[in-house]
């Protein structure tokens, strides 16, 4: 009996399909219509990702910091994306370190928790800090949507721009099949813009933990400390270096 044949080893293509975003070959002449691409640019679109000619693509989804060879995008291109039409308001695609990445959909567990959130950080903003659910911050290199966060200002502050890092005291992810991907890249994400806080709403251990003390320099950023709670256990909401209220871990988790 013959052995079994090896497994087809993934292309750098097949391995970010469904992670990355795909554009058209009508988009594509776009971004050089509006000038997210210049002329004579070394890019290709092949297979509906913008590959530079001269890199080999050799890693897999999820790590971001490890993808080589695709183009990535400023914040200003995606802004001129956006306001091109070439992304529709609402579509479930966020910039992480230049890429376009596909947001996952949300099951049951998840879609509970970050109603409760929402619920509880309106509840218990204090005054001068916006709550904000599921809503884009403009970072370096990066626009994500975190689940929640608590922003300096009020609702009139942002009438004309996403809060910046400067802006933001907490920011929230809530996790359940996305925990590795919340770690490690959004953690990296926002240690990178020193936003002081950041809270993972762990679903699938029943906990909250949260990293505070950024070192933005570090290679890669990172946050210094990481305290866990869980049920039955009070969090402190640290703004500013005071603590002006606290949420129940059990009044997040489903």
């Amino acid at each position: 009996m013959s052995a079994p044949a090896a497994p087809a080893e993934q292309s750098p293509l097949q391995a970010v399909n469904g992670f990355l975003h795909r554009i058209t070959v009508p988009e594509y002449h776009d971004l050089l219509t509006i000038g997210v691409l210049r002329e004579g640019e070394p890019v290709e679109l092949l297979d509906g990702y913008m590959i530079h000619k001269w890199d080999v693509v050799s890693a897999a989804p999820p790590s971001l910091a490890s993808i080589t060879g695709f183009r990535r995008l400023t914040v200003e291109d995606y802004h001129k994306m956006l306001a091109a039409g070439m992304l529709r308001d609402g579509e479930p695609v966020e910039l992480l370190e230049g890429y376009l990445v596909r947001k996952t959909s949300h099951n049951t567990p998840h879609g509970i928790a970050v109603q409760k959130l929402t619920k509880r950080l309106v509840r218990v903003a204090p005054p001068g800090w916006e709550p904000r659910c599921q809503l884009p911050i403009t970072l370096p290199t990066s626009e994500p949507e975190p689940d929640g966060l608590l922003a300096r200002g009020d609702e009139s502050t942002f009438a004309t721009h996403h809060p910046f890092p400067s802006e933001i005291g907490l920011v929230i992810e809530v996790s359940d099949t996305s925990l590795g991907f919340d770690r490690g890249e959004k953690g990296r994400i926002y240690a990178r813009a020193a936003i002081p806080v950041y809270w993972i709403v762990n679903v699938a251990d029943r906990q909250v933990e949260v990293y505070s003390n950024p070192d933005p320099v570090a290679d890669p950023p990172r946050y210094r400390d990481r305290t866990d709670y869980r049920p039955g256990d009070q969090i402190p909401i640290t703004l500013d270096g005071t603590t002006p209220a606290t949420i129940a871990v059990s009044d997040l988790l489903p």
